[in-house]
């Protein structure tokens, strides 16, 4: 690889890394903690889903319930009054 490659790699992986946790750290001024670290959950769910897109991975059925679990545990920690931060 040539060094204007392997900047390009380094330097998406920056950004994305920095925006990631811009948005994370954003997060934590209208949600509790606990509420945004359930969310955290979404990210192995956002990559199977992109791994099922993009290289036609197989998702079995176990998936498609952990996959509503996940998304059932958000809903129910949203409903929650910790969910919001207080003040």
């Amino acid at each position: 690889m040539t060094q204007s490659a392997w900047f390009s790699v380094v330097a998406l992986g920056i950004v994305v890394q920095v925006f990631g946790h811009g948005l994370l750290t954003y997060s934590f001024k209208h949600f509790s903690s606990s509420f945004v670290s359930v969310c955290l959950l979404l990210d192995p769910l956002i990559t199977a889903l992109f791994a099922w897109i993009i290289f036609a991975e197989k998702l079995t059925p176990l998936n498609m319930v952990s996959f509503l679990g996940v998304i059932a545990g958000i809903y129910l920690a949203r409903l929650g009054k910790g969910s919001q931060k207080a003040g």
